[in-house]
């Protein structure tokens, strides 16, 4: 069985099932540890085994489909793995982007070797090549791409991919001058399976599409908001002219411009496909990086709590003065699971609340 997860596919699922009223029984497989989980890559040459990207811990392998951990940094020199891509045909080769840089596996993600040859210079005091996404071309699985972002912070832009035709050993920036932004933040790349010289870009400003191998590029945003805020992208396998795209929204921001959108012409166009997600994330004033608060205690929102969870579009959700523990989805890397109070799936906040109500004897 072939398992791609992708974030925005999840969302999409989770918000579908909220819609037709399904009951979902949510499991936690995560490796624990603390922080974010930044990547989940579900491997194509076996059904069971699962990577996971975190930006504090490293990379995590699951050979029994998440059931048990082994770390797996030996070799990097930054633990934020922000992506993780996986060789099409041979499944001891994979590859990280991390805040560092570029790294490879030759042995199914148990070490790793640093990849700098054509980066930018070392520097002392900051991170000069952040890797945001990692895509191979499939038909030539020797030429990666390595685009420069870092989507959560939405710094380290400088409009540059680098491309290696040598499997990551020697790389190239292939962005010509002045066809994007020199500080672009790109937060997603994809490459089309079927016409690999046609890349697509989401960035803060909006998604770019390249016809040559990704040195010149024009905006292709007919259809989106005009905030352009696109964060992930996700395209069909067995389509590649089907592409969704996830727009971020602001919490307070009316009207509501955000949600999925979709593409049937390779993200020439695209419509919005959001019948079924509540259209907001949090009140004026408050992060639409991180929380929504969900109050149980009022009758008319008890129904709508796990909506109210989609709406935040993958940041944590906490639901305060009820019997059920925080949910925290991560659109950019699907499930935040690991960290504390893990045993219950707890995060920070709510494992705090828990301690304070046993201690004064209240019950939920």
């Amino acid at each position: 069985m072939r398992i791609e997860i992708g974030a925005l596919f999840f969302a999409m699922c989770f918000a579908l099932s909220l819609s037709a009223g399904w009951q979902a029984d949510w499991k936690n497989v995560g490796p624990g540890g603390g922080g974010w989980i930044q990547s989940i890559l579900a491997s194509r040459h076996a059904d069971d085994t699962l990577f996971v990207g975190c930006d504090v811990g490293g990379s995590y392998r699951s050979d029994d489909g998440g059931g048990h951990y082994a770390i797996s940094n030996a070799g990097f020199e930054d633990y934020f793995v922000e992506c993780l891509a996986e060789h099409p045909t041979d499944p001891q080769t994979l590859y990280a982007g991390c805040k560092s840089g570029v790294y490879k596996s030759a042995d199914g993600g148990r070490h790793w070797r640093w990849l700098r040859k054509g980066f930018p210079p070392l520097q002392a005091y900051r991170y000069s090549a952040m890797i945001s996404k990692i895509v191979l071309d499939s038909d030539r699985p020797a030429t990666v791409y390595a685009a420069v972002g870092q989507p959560r912070d939405g710094k380290g832009g400088q409009g540059a991919i680098y491309k290696s035709l040598d499997g990551g050993e020697t790389w190239r920036q292939i962005v010509r001058a002045g066809q994007l932004d020199a500080d672009l933040n790109i937060t997603d790349l994809t490459i089309n399976p079927k016409e690999p010289n046609r890349l697509l870009i989401a960035s803060p400003k909006g998604v770019f599409a390249s016809d040559d191998g990704g040195e010149t590029w024009r905006t292709s945003c007919d259809g989106l908001p005009a905030h352009r805020r696109v964060r992930r992208l996700a395209q069909s396998p067995s389509d590649p002219r089907v592409v969704y795209a996830s727009i971020k929204g602001k919490a307070g921001e009316t009207p509501w411009l955000a949600g999925v959108y979709r593409s049937d012409d390779s993200g020439r166009t695209w419509q919005p496909r959001n019948e079924g997600l509540r259209q907001a994330v949090g009140k004026a004033g408050t992060s639409d990086m991180l929380c929504s608060w969900v109050d149980r205690r009022r009758g008319d929102r008890q129904r709508r709590r796990r909506q109210d969870v989609a709406a935040t579009r993958g940041r944590r959700a906490h639901v305060q003065g009820g019997d059920l523990p925080c949910i925290r989805l991560r659109l950019v890397g699907l499930s935040s699971l690991g960290g504390y109070g893990r045993q219950r799936g707890l995060c920070r906040q709510c494992a705090r609340t828990l301690r304070m109500k046993e201690k004064l004897g209240v019950r939920n």
